[in-house]
């Protein structure tokens, strides 16, 4: 039953959590210990780290050993909705009540969804959004000319490698592999435009056209996009590109 999880998505937890502490053999899911991530600055005060539910509708879920038990109820409860409104409702109250009620700490809950392709259905990409004004940069290119990077886009690192627009020799759009990605095979992009640029298609072509980059290499890859659920332009920019709904990401801690 757990060959359905990628083994792109287990290697991500197994880097962070270590191994699985537990397998629900009735359930597609994997369970990871939280503790060794109480050692990480953002991670203090820990209580369901991740929760990532994936299209074959297995999920990876990191959890504080005493809310073990809570998260396998959880799991049962909500399986073929895990992301549901309804089931978010009842993580934040249930943590509330259970572990925030009491003490000087507040609830921080972020859910992201995740878009993909890999080599299989790399057809699905909208080629028909490629601008000529998109321009592969790697990150030599960029130490040596900046192109005024920082001060438009206000990334603090330059990327790897990207497929940007620049005009009047600054860059005003770039779609790039993030400054970590979530394995060997697995290009996380990161996308962002000048906000006197936006509307005009700069991002989607450079999505486009980086993830097509990055399907066409030898290697077998996959391309992932993640972005907040409530960020509703970088949503549309996902789904114009091309890319598929793969899964959803949900972030729950006491801080």
């Amino acid at each position: 039953m757990f060959e359905k999880i990628k083994k792109a998505n287990l290697d991500f937890f197994t880097d962070i959590f270590g191994e699985p502490i537990k397998i629900d053999e009735n359930l597609n899911v994997k369970y990871f210990n939280a503790e060794r991530a109480k050692n990480r600055e953002d991670y203090k005060n820990f209580f369901i780290g991740f929760l990532q539910h994936f299209d074959d509708k297995s999920a990876c879920i990191c959890v504080a050993p005493d809310l073990l038990d809570f998260a396998v109820d959880f799991v049962k409860r909500f399986t073929d909705a895990l992301s549901s409104d309804t089931a978010i409702k009842y993580l934040r109250e249930y943590l509330g009540e259970n572990k925030i009620k009491g003490t000087n700490m507040t609830l921080f809950n972020s859910s992201k969804i995740c878009y993909g392709l890999d080599e299989a259905n790399k057809n699905k990409l909208n080629l028909s959004k490629k601008q000529d004004t998109s321009r592969f940069l790697d990150k030599k290119d960029f130490e040596t000319y900046d192109f005024d990077f920082r001060n438009m886009l206000g990334w603090e690192y330059y990327p790897n490698f990207s497929y940007s627009t620049i005009i009047d020799n600054k860059i005003i759009s770039c779609a790039s592999s993030s400054h970590t990605n979530i394995s060997d095979n697995v290009i996380e992009i990161s996308v962002i435009t000048n906000e006197n640029y936006r509307n005009k298609g700069y991002s989607v072509s450079n999505v486009v056209t980086l993830a097509e980059y990055v399907l066409n290499m030898n290697l077998y890859k996959e391309v992932r996009y993640i972005t907040d659920f409530d960020n509703t332009a970088s949503r549309k920019a996902a789904v114009s590109a091309g890319l598929m709904e793969v899964g959803t990401e949900i972030f729950f801690a006491g801080k």
